[in-house]
């Protein structure tokens, strides 16, 4: 009877454990389908309900039971939760890594290195230097303009009036001083020419009754009276031939022309011959045959101007004025010469124009060749002052992108474009205060192409984008 017994409580006991295992079972594949739709809320759910739920049955049958089945719950709980918190931990890193992986590609194709080899950046052009200290030259820069050098030109104005008989020389004409540019027939002139022959006659009179009187009063026959009067007249009749070839000096009449006028004819006392003062060319004309010539014209007949040097006159503004100064070398830059001429500053003038504020500045130029003209405006370099740049660059490495100074610095990734901040500068160089370390590899010539090839990738990869 005890044997039947203990057999029937083995068996129920038996039904129950298959029981709680098969609904442990379900139950666990329950909670896998929930982790695998919600993956975020699987553990906190197996955590909490396994154990309750298992213990909870168990509790309604049998203390032994319920205790083995709990303790058969939590391990399974537990294996699937750990279980299910790795799959979860390990599918949301991969596809962490996925996501970051892609971001940081998208990243790339942004990137503005650009990849350039030796070999074409020789073909480009392209040469790298190294950032470093350099003296900086600070010029200034002066506009002016070219004109005649007032000492060798020369206004010919006629000193008498008379009728254009003939014209020489035209304009554009090489002429050296004293050369014959017209002849006028001059009334004025035979006046003077006539009085001078006078005043030559009578001091040769003059002179020889001197010596007659002297002689008369040595042999007591004159008196010494008449000897004086005889010496006086003498005296006054000189006087009165310097005058008159003093006149015949004023008028333009050469020495040599006026000891030759006892021998001209007295059709030739009306010719007046206008010469060249000086040497050089003619560059103004204002006489024809024919045309009458007054004595008070202001208008000269010919300008004749000697082009072997010519001035500059420099703009110089009141800022700069306490930064030029007489004998400071400038360059200056020539329409038709390659290179920049190099002059000195000759004069500094100490009066401001009032309608420019501007002061001037001479420069003499010399043109032995005749090839610098005046009347074109021209520039000039001064340098005032020097100064040592902690970072010089040559300005063909600056390139202007966005609005900003950029300049391409060279790395393992390649060319990069970094933003700079400018300082001092002048026409082939300039400082860099900030953006550009010392050491670092720079584009120093041919940078444009590497901006070109910049915004072309950057069209590009818009395009690809759209």
């Amino acid at each position: 009877m005890n044997a039947r017994r203990s057999k029937h409580l083995l068996s129920g006991a038996l039904s129950i454990f298959f029981a709680l295992g098969l609904y442990l079972f379900l139950e666990g594949c329950s909670d896998r389908s929930t982790s695998n739709s919600s993956p975020g809320t699987h553990k906190e759910h197996g955590a909490h309900d396994g154990p309750d739920h298992g213990g909870h049955e168990g509790h309604g049958r049998d203390d032994h039971d319920s205790h083995q089945g709990a303790h058969h719950d939590d391990h399974s709980d537990s294996k699937q939760g750990h279980e299910g918190h790795d799959h979860d931990s390990h599918e949301g890193s991969h596809h962490d890594d996925h996501s970051d992986s892609k971001q940081g590609h998208g990243h790339d194709d942004h990137d503005s290195s650009l990849h350039i080899g030796h070999s074409e950046q020789r073909e480009l052009g392209i040469d790298i230097a190294t950032a470093g200290p350099d003296t900086l030259a600070i010029d200034i820069s002066l506009s002016g303009e070219l004109v005649l050098n007032p000492d060798n030109v020369a206004h010919v104005v006629p000193r008498v009036s008379g009728v254009t008989r003939s014209v020489h020389k035209s304009v554009g004409d090489p002429i050296q001083e004293g050369d014959l540019l017209a002849i006028l027939d001059s009334r004025e002139l035979a006046k003077v020419k006539a009085h001078f022959l006078a005043t030559l006659s009578k001091e040769r009179i003059a002179r020889a009754n001197l010596t007659r009187e002297e002689n008369l009063w040595k042999e007591k026959i004159s008196s010494e009276r008449a000897f004086l009067d005889a010496r006086q007249a003498l005296e006054e009749s000189q006087i009165a031939h310097t005058l008159a070839e003093r006149d015949l000096h004023a008028l333009g009449i050469s020495k040599d022309e006026i000891a030759n006028l006892p021998n001209q004819s007295e059709s030739q006392y009306t010719h007046y011959e206008i010469t060249s003062p000086i040497s050089g060319m003619v560059i103004e004309r204002h006489l024809v045959r024919g045309e009458v010539v007054r004595e008070d014209t202001e208008e000269p007949t010919f300008v004749i101007a000697d082009l072997t040097s010519v001035w500059l006159n420099l703009a110089v503004h009141t800022t700069h004025l306490g930064q030029v100064r007489a004998g400071q070398k400038v360059l200056v830059t020539l329409p038709n010469r390659t290179k920049p001429l190099s002059a000195t500053i000759e004069y500094v003038s100490p009066l401001i124009d009032e309608s420019t504020r501007t002061a001037t500045a001479r420069v003499v130029l010399p043109n032995p060749d005749g090839t610098i003209l005046p009347g074109l405006f021209v520039t000039a370099m001064l340098t005032s002052n020097t100064i040592t740049a902690p970072i010089l660059v040559p300005k063909t490495a600056i390139q202007t992108i966005e609005g900003r100074p950029t300049i391409f610095i060279q790395s393992d990734k390649g060319f990069t474009p970094i933003t700079v901040i400018l300082g001092a500068s002048n026409q082939t160089h300039a400082e860099i205060r900030s953006g550009l370390e010392v050491g670092d590899l720079y584009v120093a010539h041919g940078s444009f192409v590497l901006k070109s090839e910049m915004m072309k990738s950057e069209l590009e990869h818009a395009g690809h984008a759209h």
